[in-house]
């Protein structure tokens, strides 16, 4: 078995990285198109054998993928509020910020390569997850909202779950009332 000495992130993973400064510009063009692209040279941080190897994330400014790119940029590093042009005009640098990113394998030109799927801030990442939506986060409240206070009711009581109030999922409506306040025959003393 032979080590891999390859300069650059050779498998899939989740990795702490630190911008690195690019060596043509934070902006690039490809293909036949010639489509604009932000480009952050990456550089692993993480303990273990990627510790040290690159890797390029490209957010490509076409006008599908413009608002996908800007958001990605400003959800991992929160100081860069979107100016291009002080980004272009070297006003900001992404250079020496830290972000988290999620590698994937796929292949192209009949060859596996790593690429990255997701960029992430700093610790938020973890697989590519992403926060709920408001409204996703209500439904969801509004759904389980009471058992949730029944199951923690339990658990403070030192109750078995099962003595839990049911039914197993609560009903799609909601009784009258504030949903985030614990139902009428509540004992908790605060």
């Amino acid at each position: 078995m032979s080590e891999n000495t390859t300069q650059y992130v050779n498998r899939v993973g989740t990795f702490t990285c630190v911008v690195g400064e690019p060596n043509s510009g934070w902006f690039g063009e490809a293909g036949e198109k010639k489509t604009p692209f932000i480009r952050l040279p990456l550089i692993v941080t993480s303990e273990g054998d990627q510790k040290g190897k690159e890797i390029i994330w490209s957010g490509y400014m076409s006008d599908a993928a413009f608002d996908y790119t800007v958001k990605a940029l400003a959800k991992a590093f929160p100081k860069w509020n979107g100016d291009l042009g002080v980004l272009a005009g070297g006003g900001f640098s992404f250079a020496g910020m830290e972000c988290e990113i999620v590698t994937k394998s796929e292949t192209y030109d009949n060859k596996p390569r790593i690429k990255i799927e997701w960029l992430n801030a700093l610790g938020g990442g973890g697989g590519g997850g992403k926060s709920l939506e408001t409204e996703k986060v209500e439904s969801l409240v509004k759904k389980l909202g009471r058992r949730s206070l029944a199951v923690a009711r339990a658990a403070r009581e030192d109750k078995p779950a099962s003595t839990a109030s049911k039914p197993v999922s609560a009903p799609d409506t909601v009784a009258a009332g504030d949903p985030s306040e614990p139902p009428e025959d509540d004992d908790i003393p605060f």
